[in-house]
């Protein structure tokens, strides 16, 4: 009976937590709680929710005070960044101006000031100032930032025939290779066609080459290229002088001209030439192996008989004379060398049969005694050493 009492007061006391908890309010979620938080939220694990709400609207008093500090903050930095970037504006340091807009854009991206002024700096980059110094006129102005007279025009149509002292004037940034380009295609295509009318097709395609090198488009000028082109391969293939002429006919548009026939007659030439030529040069060599076979210098014969072309003609007659006479003279040197070695002068008969090998380096028997002798040579100083290291 005792014991199911307690039984029960458990029960109980499980049940009356279990109640209190569900009183408990929720707590609200903050990621990263500063001091004045996490005091409150412990005050509501304990349920004082009156001291609680006060430290809850402390937290938020300070938090509403840094907010306002902060914006305060990055408007100021905000106004310097501005001002940094109409100093370098102002000193014509276009880079660090763009900096210091960017800048203000990170801390403010729809900051519309900053937009506009990144927008003007970017524009300027395509003109550059020039300040009007006192008596000048367009044509001194043209003259001193393009370094050509001829744009005084240029400048007239943005800013007017008069100019004022200490004006600043916003021109366009010109490349100086345009701006000559410009001014130089008129006297340039007007020399081109007289070097055309004149059929002087060197200087015409000098000429055309240049127009094309800032107007790659001008059809004028790719018809007067490709014609000189064309005209200087003809005056080159005529002359014979065929490699020049292959080098010019590739210059060739393939639209202007089909030039395919002329390459291939100059490749044909060309080839047929050097045929010509690898004959001429076998037939020399092969008299001169012929005038060393006929003096007895076989080996050397047989030497320059190895550069010449297999099948040439007369080639193989030469070999088989060759190869006859100096089997038979390898063949001499071998018996005289067995003389020698039974005479027992190694050295003598090693040099005959070296060469018999050097003639036919596929004798057998003279390879073998050349080896043979060498070993009995080198025995015998062998011997001879031993002799000389016993004497008293």
């Amino acid at each position: 009976m005792v014991r199911l009492g307690r039984y029960l007061w458990v029960l109980c006391a499980i049940f009356f937590m279990g109640a209190c908890q569900s009183l408990t309010l929720p707590r609200a979620s903050v990621p990263f709680p500063d001091a004045l938080q996490t005091r409150a939220l412990a005050l509501e694990d304990r349920g004082d929710f009156t001291e609680a709400l006060r430290y809850w609207e402390a937290a938020s008093a300070v938090a509403a005070e840094k907010r306002t500090t902060l914006q305060s903050l990055r408007r100021a930095t905000i106004q310097g960044a501005l001002t940094a970037a109409d100093q370098a504006l102002a000193q014509g340091e276009m880079d660090q101006q763009k900096v210091h807009l960017l800048k203000v854009l990170r801390m403010a991206p729809a900051h519309a000031m900053a937009r506009q002024r990144l927008r003007e700096s970017l524009s300027r980059r395509l003109v550059l100032p020039y300040t009007v110094q006192g008596g000048e006129s367009t044509v001194t102005i043209a003259g001193r930032v393009y370094k050509n007279v001829q744009l005084a025009s240029l400048v007239e149509v943005l800013h007017g025939p008069g100019t004022v002292a200490g004006e600043v004037l916003w021109l366009p940034r010109v490349e100086a290779s345009l701006v000559a380009a410009q001014f130089s295609y008129r006297r340039a295509i007007f020399e081109a066609r007289r070097q055309y009318k004149s059929e002087t097709w060197d200087a015409l395609l000098t000429v055309s080459e240049e127009i094309l090198s800032y107007a790659p488009d001008d059809q004028e000028a790719l018809y007067l290229k490709n014609t000189a082109t064309h005209n200087m391969a003809r005056e080159l293939f005529e002359a014979g002088r065929y490699p020049e002429a292959l080098v010019m006919y590739r210059r060739v548009d393939v639209y202007f001209r089909n030039e395919k026939p002329q390459i291939e007659a100059i490749l044909s030439i060309q080839k047929n030439r050097r045929e010509a030529a690898q004959v001429s040069k076998n037939a020399a060599l092969l008299k001169e192996a012929t005038l060393l076979e006929q003096q007895g210098a076989l080996v050397a014969s047989r030497k320059v008989l190895n550069t010449i072309d297999p099948g040439f003609s007369g080639r193989d007659a030469l070999e088989r004379r060759l190869t006859k006479r100096m089997n038979q003279k390898a063949e001499a040197h071998y018996r005289i060398g067995v003389r020698l070695f039974l005479e027992e002068n190694l050295v003598g008969a090693i040099a005959e049969w070296k060469k018999s090998l050097e003639l036919n380096p596929d004798f057998v028997k003279a390879g073998e005694g050349v080896a043979n002798a060498g070993y009995l040579l080198e025995k015998v100083k062998g011997i001879q050493l031993e002799k000389r290291g016993k004497k008293p």
